[in-house]
């Protein structure tokens, strides 16, 4: 009776040592694939969530961004450009700059130099100068003025002529620009007034 049991002990640890040896084991190379398999996943699902994160569209350039900016001397459309120039329109150009110089310094309001020149003054001009204290400005014109900017000469401005005229001021030298117009007499309106210390009136 103990042969037989001692028999049976003997059959089942050996069965059982067999089932333990039978089982497989992974080798290396095995999980070496399956980490591959894993990390190539995963960075595949990081490059999807990137691509869906970013713009589909590429933002437009445009080429040519000054395409449409102007160039050279800018004037409103409506100041007719000065092609040629008559003896009689410089001379013109140069009584009127003398004109609205000697009220200009004759000490009177802006509201008076206006009403005795206004229509020798552009729009433009007369908005710029309508609050001007031109009661503090006094000072007296020497001789008929000097014509600095011919625009049939300078083709850079084709837009107005200025005239240069000698004061007795501070500042010297005044610089009339005038513009071409058919609005007055004298075919000239003035459109600015300025100290021009660098011109020189020869004698």
């Amino acid at each position: 009776m103990r042969k037989m049991v001692g028999l049976v002990l003997v059959a089942v640890l050996g069965l059982t040592a067999c089932s333990g040896q039978e089982q497989p084991q992974s080798s290396p190379s095995a999980s070496a694939t399956d980490a591959d398999h894993q990390n190539t996943a995963i960075a595949e699902r990081e490059d999807s969530s990137v691509a869906s994160s970013s713009p589909s569209a590429t933002p437009s350039v445009d080429d040519q961004p000054l395409k449409n900016v102007p160039a050279g001397p800018q004037q409103p459309t409506s100041v007719p450009t000065v092609d040629h120039l008559t003896d009689q329109d410089k001379e013109d150009a140069k009584h009127l700059a003398k004109r609205v110089l000697q009220v200009y310094g004759s000490g009177v309001s802006s509201e008076q130099w206006h009403q005795k020149i206004d229509r020798y003054l552009s729009e433009g001009y007369k908005k710029r100068t309508a609050n001007l204290k031109t009661e503090y400005l006094k000072f007296k014109v020497h001789g008929d003025g000097q014509i600095v900017e011919d625009p049939t000469i300078n083709q850079d401005n084709p837009y107005w002529i200025m005239v240069a005229v000698e004061t007795d001021s501070m500042d010297g030298v005044y610089a009339v620009r005038l513009n071409r117009t058919a609005e007055t007499d004298l075919q000239w309106v003035v459109d600015d007034v300025v100290p021009y210390k660098t011109i020189a009136i020869p004698n």
